[in-house]
C-alpha cells in the first residue's frame, strides 16, 4: 500500500511543535515557572488601537493558532471520500489517542493550551 503526503494528518505539526517545546520545557524547567511556565512566556505584544489595550500573544497561544489554521484545511480536506482520506482519518484517531495519552500522564502536556490541539 503507497502512504501519500495527502494521508497525514496536518495537525501532526502543531502537535509535533509543541512536543518539541514540552521537551525544551522539561529540561529547562527552573524552579518558579515550573514545567508549564514556557508554555505562557509572552511573545508579541500588539497594543490595540481603539481601546489602548495589550493583546499579549504567548507560545502557546502561537501554537493553538497555528494549529487552528491546520485544522481549517484539515476540515477542508476531509470533505473528499477515497482511500486517502479514510487512511488520513485513522492517523488522525491515532495522533488523538496519542494526544490524549500525553495529556493525561506527562505534566508538561497537562496545560489549557495542550488540550484544545488533541481534538
Amino acid at each position: 500500500m503507497k502512504i501519500s503526503f495527502a494521508s497525514i494528518p496536518l495537525l501532526v505539526l502543531p502537535v509535533g511543535i509543541y512536543n518539541l517545546l514540552a521537551v525544551i520545557m522539561m529540561f529547562a524547567a527552573n524552579e518558579v515557572d515550573g514545567p508549564s511556565g514556557f508554555i505562557g512566556q509572552v511573545v508579541i505584544n500588539i497594543p490595540m488601537i481603539a481601546s489602548h489595550a495589550v493583546w499579549k500573544l504567548s507560545i502557546g497561544n502561537l501554537v493553538l493558532i497555528f494549529a487552528l489554521c491546520c485544522l481549517f484545511f484539515e476540515i477542508i480536506g476531509a470533505s473528499r471520500s477515497n482511500n486517502t482520506t479514510i487512511l488520513n482519518h485513522v492517523l488522525s484517531m491515532g495522533l488523538f489517542v496519542i494526544c490524549l495519552i500525553e495529556f493525561l500522564l506527562i505534566q508538561p502536556f497537562g496545560t489549557s493550551a495542550f488540550f484544545p490541539l488533541r481534538s
